[in-house]
């Protein structure tokens, strides 16, 4: 290799031009002698680490093991390329650039190397409990509203020390009840604290406590125990290695560092406490409709059921739907447009949010489930699956379903007629797919599907977060009543995947990856 000439590329940064957009961080391989490969570590475009491996594969597995000490979450936050130069290269371009699925099939093998990971992933993030007051803020109505929350850090101290990837209790105080307090959700942090005032005034009792300017972190709330379920005081104290716990003997601080041994025994305690997936009789509130007629007939069809997307699968606030779906000035509607069309269909706040993760047809298929359990609620829940179906309109396609439809050039057919799609199956329970999609992401750090290793984020960016479909590989329909469906009976697919192992005569997802690669 000519060393002078990799150095003025470097400095040129071509292994970035026309090679998409650019990241924080650039693995670069280059062939140094024969099988020697000279490996460089940038941070934006600043050498951080060089070294010469024997081999690319130590070269490549060298940079993993460097930057998941670096930062163990940092193959999470796709801000990570790979680039190999090559001075002979016979196109005359010698960079080449790793797709993120080849990246990723990389570290996954590397990953598949050292049986000791996960366990040191784990040793390097901390556990936090951070405490929040009823009496001062409505921290029920906070948590049950809202998956992804800020909090704030009052020991200043600890600042420094807040990592994405951290682990959260959230523990709410006695606030004079016994048994009330304890810990009521488990998060995962999202951010690094920034200084800044609470937007969150409406959750607080006298809100111009909102305007104190703390460091404040985001979390996202994974699960939630409220009703009963949650880890009382009383509970840990009999506890032996929580009755440690520093907020059991000082309770006045709002965030609390836990010590290795004092994490693994509280997530012991929070797995064993929670009630199983089995356990919850009913997944989907019941509707509790009123009569808004004005501001649901002053809306079209589309426009309400867009309404109805925006709060069921992204959570969104009343006035920020009014905002942003039915374009009106948030400060003269004040949210209540949305709300009347929601409040009209019974969709009050224990719906908000409810879809997340899911998609529409999964959703059709759980309120469907609903009506077959309980029929005598089939009223309260047939308007809100016609509005779930309004979503999905679709232009009719003369197809069946597992066939091939052949078109003849030149031809014209017919089309437009507008139709809706409806679906429905036996059993969707949507806490076993999110539990499912979450422990995936754990293990493998993304959604992929399981058949082609497709990654809807890679390929589409913020529109393919988290989405993924989920494959039933135990066909629901073949179940038994009373049969329960376990986490491992879950695949992630793509859509083309989830389709071609419908297709009759199905096959598995194991046979259908075998074929993909056998290409």
């Amino acid at each position: 290799m000519d060393e002078r000439k990799y150095k003025e590329s470097l400095a040129n940064k071509e292994y970035v031009k026309g090679r998409g957009e650019e990241t924080e961080y650039y693995i670069i391989t280059a062939k140094y002698w024969v099988d020697n490969y000279k490996l460089t570590l940038l941070r934006k475009n600043k050498v951080i680490f060089e070294d010469v491996y024997e081999g690319l594969t130590k070269a490549k597995y060298g940079a993993f093991e460097w930057l998941l000490s670096y930062d163990p979450s940092i193959f999470k936050r796709n801000v990570v390329t790979m680039v190999h130069y090559k001075d002979d290269r016979k196109s005359g371009d010698p960079w080449v650039k790793d797709t993120n699925i080849e990246l990723h099939n990389n570290l996954e093998k590397y990953l598949a190397t050292q049986g000791q990971f996960e366990k040191l992933e784990r040793a390097r993030r901390n556990t936090w409990v951070f405490q929040g007051n009823p009496s001062r803020f409505k921290v029920d109505d906070y948590l049950r509203e809202n998956q992804d929350i800020v909090w704030s850090i009052r020991q200043e101290h600890y600042v420094n020390d807040i990592q994405i990837g951290d682990t959260v209790y959230i523990w709410r105080s006695d606030a004079g009840k016994r048994g009330y307090g304890g810990v009521v959700a488990k998060a995962t942090v999202t951010g690094l604290p920034v200084s800044r005032k609470d937007v969150t005034s409406e959750f607080w009792i006298t809100p111009s406590d909102a305007n104190e300017i703390l460091p404040r972190v985001p979390l996202h709330i994974e699960e939630l125990a409220l009703e009963g379920d949650h880890l009382s005081r009383e509970l840990l104290k009999s506890n032996p290695v929580l009755s440690n716990l520093l907020i059991l003997k000082m309770s006045n601080n709002t965030n609390y560092l836990l010590s290795a041994i004092q994490a693994e025994e509280l997530l012991k305690q929070w797995n064993n406490n929670l009630p199983r997936v089995s356990d919850i009789k009913r997944e989907i509130p019941l509707p509790e409709p009123v009569s808004r007629d004005r501001e649901f007939l002053s809306y079209s069809d589309q426009l309400r059921s867009k309404v109805v997307y925006e709060y069921l699968f992204n959570g969104n606030t009343h006035r920020w739907i009014d905002e942003h779906t039915l374009k009106l000035d948030p400060e003269w509607s004040r949210g209540y447009q949305a709300m009347g069309i929601l409040h009209h269909l019974g969709l009050k706040k224990a719906f908000k949010g409810l879809f997340k993760g899911l998609s529409v047809a999964e959703a059709i298929d759980l309120m469907e489930q609903e009506c077959d359990d309980h029929p005598a609620d089939r009223n309260l829940n047939e308007p809100v699956i016609l509005a779930l179906n309004g979503i999905t309109k679709n232009e009719q396609q003369d197809e069946k379903t597992g066939s091939d439809v052949q078109a003849d050039e030149g031809k014209e057919y017919p089309e437009g007629k507008i139709a809706f799609v409806l679906h429905k199956k036996r059993e969707r329970n949507p806490k076993l797919i999110k539990e499912a999609k979450r422990l995936f992401i754990k293990k493998h750090g993304r959604l992929f599907c399981e058949a082609c290793k497709f990654d809807f984020q890679q390929v589409y960016g913020v529109r393919g977060v988290d989405f993924i479909e989920v494959h039933h590989k135990k066909l629901i329909s073949e179940m038994r009543e009373g049969e329960t469906t376990k986490v491992e009976d879950i695949a992630m697919l793509c859509s083309n995947c989830h389709r071609m192992i419908h297709r009759k005569p199905m096959i598995t997802v194991e046979r259908l990856a075998e074929s993909i690669k056998a290409k």
